[in-house]
């Protein structure tokens, strides 16, 4: 009677570790979902206003006014330096992810170095990396936003391939230090 509900016990204990999983995957689902509708939102706005910012454009030009078109262009152009499609791995998920980290770190000051030599085939699936990797970012911005001098707030992300390993190291300028 005993060993039975020893067993059931941990069958519980694995089951209640599996709905803790399950919940976390589902706010990292959410809060990446959230994020890339937020990169759509704002892709969809530059495209509508596409048209307004070339007429505007071409009145500055034709006014010869070529400081305030030069301004004027460079202005438009921040929102789509945000929108980085630099390819780190081959795998878009991941570098959506990396580039959108990449980019919340600039928003608040933080520049995310990055290093990659990703195999181009891996046993990990995508969705456990994104979560891993998610997870590493968040982790390392969190903690670099507690540095109070600017010039100071770096993250560094390296991903490579050692043997049959694939390595992930994530380093920041934390105030705390182990």
């Amino acid at each position: 009677m005993s060993i039975l509900v020893f067993h059931m016990n941990q069958q519980y204990e694995v089951e209640k570790e599996l709905e803790g999983l399950k919940a976390e995957q589902a706010e990292l689902l959410e809060r990446d979902y959230t994020t890339l509708n937020n990169a759509y939102t704002v892709n969809a706005k530059l495209f509508h206003d596409f048209h307004n910012h070339i007429g505007a454009l071409r009145q500055l030009l034709s006014l010869e006014k070529y400081a305030e078109a030069v301004q004027y262009q460079d202005e438009l152009q921040v929102p789509v330096h945000e929108m980085a499609d630099t390819v780190w791995t081959g795998d878009e998920t991941i570098d959506y992810l990396i580039n959108s980290k990449t980019v919340a770190g600039y928003a608040c000051g933080i520049q995310l170095q990055t290093q990659v030599e990703f195999p181009q085939q891996s046993n990990i699936r995508s969705a456990d990396l994104c979560a891993i990797l998610g997870n590493l970012l968040d982790n390392a911005l969190e903690a670099v936003r507690q540095v109070l001098e600017p010039e100071q707030r770096f993250v560094r992300l390296t991903i490579r391939r050692i043997n049959q390993m694939l390595v992930i190291k994530v380093e920041n300028s934390s105030l705390s230090r182990p």
